[in-house]
């Protein structure tokens, strides 16, 4: 049984439309493909996460990369935490406001999530982090701050980036 059929929705309360939030050009498709459908926009939640996992598990005693490995990039060439727990959101929130505003009830809302955000003493560093690397042209740096990659701190700055757009 599918998670909507077990939740209790009802087959025309929901459509299921593609989104790709570490590919700019995938969230500007499925706004048009989500306006292109008529349907008024009451809420919408901001809460997709990526981590590189296969990162965490390597040899390196820090949590970065281990000798030899790369960051991996989105379709646009962003760090693809940043591109799909920040950037994709941003551009998503932002294009999709106009459609909140459109609906006429007074209970429409964009929820914005992150996670363990606030806690400057973990792996995530200083709150909030420097933004050097955005600054700099973020294709050609791999963290938000500038510094070298390390993959939790690269998810915690994401969502960290999320709180600040709040």
């Amino acid at each position: 049984m599918c998670g909507e059929q077990q939740m209790g929705f009802p087959k025309d309360s929901y459509s299921v439309m593609h989104l790709d939030l570490s590919c700019l050009d995938s969230v500007r498709s499925f706004v048009d493909t989500y306006r292109s459908s008529g349907r008024p926009l009451d809420a919408l939640v901001a809460n997709a996460a990526f981590l590189t996992y296969q990162v965490l598990i390597s040899e390196s005693p820090d949590g970065g990369l281990a000798e030899g490995e790369e960051p991996r990039r989105s379709a646009e060439g962003y760090e693809l935490s940043v591109a799909t727990n920040h950037l994709g959101h941003f551009l998503l929130a932002n294009l999709m406001i106009p459609d909140l505003e459109q609906n006429p009830s007074p209970d429409t809302r964009l929820i914005i999530l992150g996670t363990v955000t606030a806690n400057g003493d973990g792996t995530g560093g200083s709150v909030p982090p420097t933004l050097q690397g955005m600054k700099d042209g973020f294709k050609t740096a791999t963290m938000i701050d500038g510094g070298e990659f390390a993959p939790v701190k690269a998810y915690k700055d994401s969502k960290l980036c999320n709180m600040m757009t709040m």
